[in-house]
């Protein structure tokens, strides 16, 4: 792509060098983390693209300028966008095959889920399971709609948690105060960096999540 060999070498040398860690039975175990070559030039978004440049693979148009989307992917979760049709979902899953051959791993499709949107119920095949939106992922209710009162829901729950360990602590009100400001301020800002919160998601039986919500 580009780099330069003494940047390249920087990168190659964390990769290799990197160690890793693990609880067993209560006892820390280190281990190295094996390094091949071949498992950073592969991955399932390299071979969707690929798919989707020799016509095989079909995504979907999103937005006012139709802008094609076929997958998303953060760290070991990936999310594939696909028409009902038949034949591109089979190449789909042969697609994957190849690259669980090529790599060495496996899909699990025991923890993959089709989510069908606007399909008839006769198309849709159990290859694994099926789910309906809203769906958490990332810990954000993925089709769940932000003006609704329920989706904060979670949000509020987990604020009064907090508050209520910190009540049967008798902490002062300085260090309550310290407390809201450090951590129950960041608690809604994954969800605030997506959705806009509606003004109803604030009311709650408690004053000082009321308080942190209104500002």
């Amino acid at each position: 792509m580009g780099f330069g060999d003494k940047w390249t070498n920087w990168i190659m040398e964390c990769v290799r060098t990197a160690s890793m860690s693990i609880l067993v039975n209560g006892s820390i175990t280190y281990f190295a983390v094996q390094f091949t070559e071949r498992s950073t030039k592969l991955s399932t978004g390299l071979v969707i693209l690929r798919g989707r440049e020799l016509g095989i693979l079909k995504g979907i148009t999103v937005g006012a300028n139709h802008v094609p989307i076929t997958h998303l992917q953060f760290a070991d979760d990936t999310i594939i966008f696909a028409p009902a049709n038949t034949e591109i979902i089979g190449n789909y899953k042969k697609s994957l095959q190849c690259f669980g051959l090529m790599s060495g791993l496996k899909i699990n499709y025991g923890k993959s889920t089709l989510i069908p949107l606007n399909c008839e119920e006769s198309w849709i095949e159990e290859e694994c399971g099926v789910s309906k939106l809203p769906l958490i992922y990332l810990g954000i209710p993925l089709g769940a709609s932000p003006h609704k009162a329920q989706t904060w829901k979670p949000i509020i729950e987990k604020v009064e948690r907090r508050l209520a360990l910190w009540k049967a602590r008798t902490l002062s009100k300085a260090g309550r105060l310290v407390l809201v400001k450090a951590v129950l301020s960041n608690l809604p800002l994954y969800y605030l960096s997506l959705f806009r919160m509606p003004k109803k998601s604030s009311s709650t039986h408690h004053p000082s999540t009321e308080a942190l919500f209104l500002g």
